[in-house]
C-alpha cells in the first residue's frame, strides 16, 4: 500500500510477507501487564519478540539494529519520556 509522506503507517500486507520470514516483532508499552499479554500473542507468530517500556528506549533498541531486523513495530501512543508519534517519527 501507498503512504502518504510524512505519515507513520506502514502497513505490509499478509499476502507479502511469508510465515516462515516473520522472525521479530517488537512492541513498547509502559502497561506491563498489557506488554506481556501482547508478547504472549505474538510469540505464536514470531521467532523473537523484544519490547520496551517506553519511546526512548524503543528507539534506541530498534536503531541499533539493521533496517529490515523487525518485521513488525508497535508502539504505544501515550508512553513516558517519548510518545509512540515521537518514536515513529525518529524511527
Amino acid at each position: 500500500p501507498e503512504v502518504s509522506e510524512g505519515s507513520c503507517s506502514d502497513i505490509a500486507s499478509p499476502q507479502h510477507i511469508k510465515r516462515k520470514e516473520m522472525n521479530t516483532c517488537f512492541i513498547a508499552n509502559d502497561d506491563l501487564f498489557l506488554l506481556e499479554g501482547f508478547r504472549e500473542g505474538l510469540k505464536s507468530h514470531f521467532k523473537r519478540v523484544e519490547s520496551a517500556t517506553n519511546g526512548q528506549e524503543a528507539v534506541n533498541m530498534i536503531l541499533s539494529k539493521p533496517k529490515t531486523y523487525y518485521q513488525v513495530i508497535i508502539l504505544d501512543i501515550d508512553m513516558p519520556i517519548m510518545n509512540g508519534m515521537e518514536a515513529c517519527e525518529k524511527i
